[in-house]
């Protein structure tokens, strides 16, 4: 073995700090970016070029309102057949401007270290807190604008008689009567009200006894009843921040379904909701004074049910 002199004392000796200087790790950094955002899924984005437009409602009684002489349409030789048109209405649509900036100063881009990925981390913080807030816009108007229809058999977190395949067949065909014969294509089910859904009876039944390992996720299935699912899991911050306490709610409704037809942008078509978007862009700018670079991304657009009856709000689907 070694000697051990005993000149060698512990203030020579290098400790294991001394043999290493913290540096930022290349592969790890934790960002909790906003998660379970919908409004994109389920409506569609119309392109438009001015901040402020007209478009046309055509009236859906007028299209399923039959002949009330009993003729059908029937026309006597030499006779002129009955003129008809359907009402129109005109909407207008404006746009807001939605927006946040953040700024990198000249010493930050020269002094950081490549793996905090500096402006990448600011802009995509400033895009996600756009595309959160548009989530609550989109949640909010669901829960106010569209036609509610109670569950008509109990909660289906307390009552014994829920049923939820009849909840939801009595809501597609209230759309259905509504709208001359469409169904919903897609049900927005918030999570706290997925979690009660995918634990009934009755939908346990309808997977064990069908294809058994659509619940292998512990989530329900992309589709049920015929209507795509989407189940949103955002949350927002609901206290200022430096408060002691942060409390975080859920984005949706934690107690209703919503239903909807989600259509093509195009002319004579039908979709419950829309996104009418003029553009999203990313705008920099510099202030040399303060040898700063500022980054905004923006977007002009607006949400709006467009056809307020193929829209519904399945209220009470889990206890208050």
């Amino acid at each position: 073995m070694p000697r051990t002199s005993p000149r060698l004392t512990s203030r020579t000796l290098p400790t294991v700090q001394d043999v290493h200087v913290d540096r930022l790790l290349q592969n790890l950094s934790i960002a909790y970016r906003p998660q379970g955002v919908v409004a994109e899924e389920i409506l569609p984005i119309i392109p438009v070029v001015h901040e402020s437009d007209i478009y046309t409602v055509w009236d859906v009684d007028d299209f399923g309102r039959l002949s009330q002489d009993g003729k059908g349409g029937v026309v006597a030789d030499g006779d002129e057949p009955d003129e008809i048109i359907p009402g129109r209405a005109e909407r207008t649509y404006r746009t807001k401007k939605y927006a946040y900036s953040t700024q990198i100063t000249d010493r930050e881009r020269g002094n950081v270290d490549t793996p905090l990925t500096l402006e990448l981390v600011k802009v995509n913080f400033a895009q996600d807190l756009i595309a959160l807030e548009r989530e609550l816009r989109v949640a909010t108007l669901f829960s106010t604008d569209m036609t509610e229809l109670a569950v008509a058999n109990g909660a289906w977190d307390s009552s014994d008689s829920s049923d939820p395949e009849q909840e939801f067949d009595a809501a597609k065909d209230k759309i259905r009567l509504a709208t001359n014969g469409r169904f919903p294509t897609d049900v927005v089910i918030p999570y706290p009200v997925s979690l009660h859904l995918k634990r009934h009876t009755l939908v346990r039944d309808l997977i064990r006894f069908t294809v058994a390992n659509l619940l292998v996720n512990g989530d329900l299935p992309p589709t049920i009843w015929n209507t795509k699912v989407h189940i949103p899991t955002a949350v927002r911050t609901t206290t200022k921040e430096g408060q002691t306490t942060q409390t975080h709610a859920n984005v949706w409704s934690a107690t209703a379904c919503f239903f909807l037809i989600k259509g093509p942008t195009a002319l004579n078509t039908v979709t419950t909701a829309a996104i009418i978007r003029r553009g999203f862009q990313v705008i920099r700018w510099r202030w040399n004074h303060r040898s700063t670079e500022y980054i905004s991304p923006q977007v002009l657009e607006t949400e709006e049910i467009i056809a307020t009856a193929s829209g519904l709000e399945l209220t009470g689907c889990v206890s208050a």
